[in-house]
């Protein structure tokens, strides 16, 4: 069963296709963002597992990968132990005693 295609849709895909080394350019892109993201999600030095999945994530669902990691992916939490530091004053953990 074939659903009809407007022809605005085909005159745009012809026009896109007709665009010399369209592949090349579109894996290029590919590749470059995977590059640039892999770089700021391994920088971020979290767990191995947690820097595999989101990797591969966003390598195999370029878009939606990078909603998602836009969204859940950042590390928030900013974990430290403030016990003997210098910006203990300003930590919520504070040295007993």
């Amino acid at each position: 069963m074939e659903f009809p295609v407007p022809d605005s849709l085909t005159a745009l895909w012809q026009d896109l296709v007709a665009i010399p080394h369209i592949g090349f350019y579109l894996t290029a892109g590919w590749a470059i963002y995977l590059v640039w993201l892999s770089t700021w999600i391994v920088l971020q030095k979290r767990e191995p597992v947690a820097t595999l999945s989101w990797l591969f994530s966003l390598a195999l669902l370029p878009y939606i990968g990078f909603l998602i990691y836009f969204f859940f992916g950042p590390q928030r939490i900013h974990r430290h132990a403030c016990v003997g530091c210098a910006r203990a004053p300003r930590c919520r953990r504070r040295r007993r005693g």
